[in-house]
């Protein structure tokens, strides 16, 4: 009976410990498809769904990629791979943002040649009010290149509590669908 019952406990621990760690992100408007380069967020919505893309696939799918995904994701389980300069012309080809997800060295090892992640330095965005000593250190940053104007458009975004995190998912969530449907 105390077999039973201690493997009763365990399995409710289990489970509930796994419930505290999804986070139920509130987003309600358009559905996002989002390619996931990296780990995949625990996270629950029903208009968010992430579907597993290789980097390879990136370099080899970049005029597809937009008819089939609203973002990509890269996670920091893929960010030194991701940084390697045969990646970056693929950032700038393909046609949707692409989140660098918690990357406090923001988009730069990424797009730019003969820099990587590993030697790049941290980026702090001076002028966020009510930052402490007037430096702020960037969460994640969106990407977004024209091909036809040669612009580069990018959002950066802070976490300034850790409990924020839902709200961050939310915002990062609403701008990609304000720039891409």
């Amino acid at each position: 009976m105390k077999k039973w019952l201690i493997a009763f406990v365990l399995l409710i621990c289990i489970t509930g410990c796994k419930n505290i760690q999804t986070l139920e992100i509130p987003y309600e408007r358009q559905e996002l498809k989002i390619a996931i380069i990296g780990d995949t967020p625990d996270i629950q919505n029903k208009n968010i769904t992430f579907e597993h893309l290789s980097l390879d696939e990136l370099n080899n799918k970049v005029n597809i990629l937009s008819s089939e995904f609203n973002a990509i994701m890269i996670t920091p389980s893929m960010f030194v791979d991701a940084s390697q300069d045969q990646y970056s012309e693929a950032y700038h080809n393909v046609e949707i943002p692409v989140v660098f997800w918690n990357s406090s060295k923001a988009h730069y090892p990424f797009v730019n040649n003969k820099v990587n992640y590993l030697n790049e330095n941290e980026v702090s965005l001076n002028n966020i009010p009510n930052s402490l000593d007037g430096i702020e250190q960037t969460h994640s940053t969106i990407f977004l290149y024209d091909i036809e104007t040669e612009k580069e458009s990018v959002w950066f975004f802070q976490l300034n509590e850790p409990n924020e995190l839902k709200k961050l998912y939310s915002e990062i969530f609403n701008k990609i669908e304000e720039v891409t449907i």
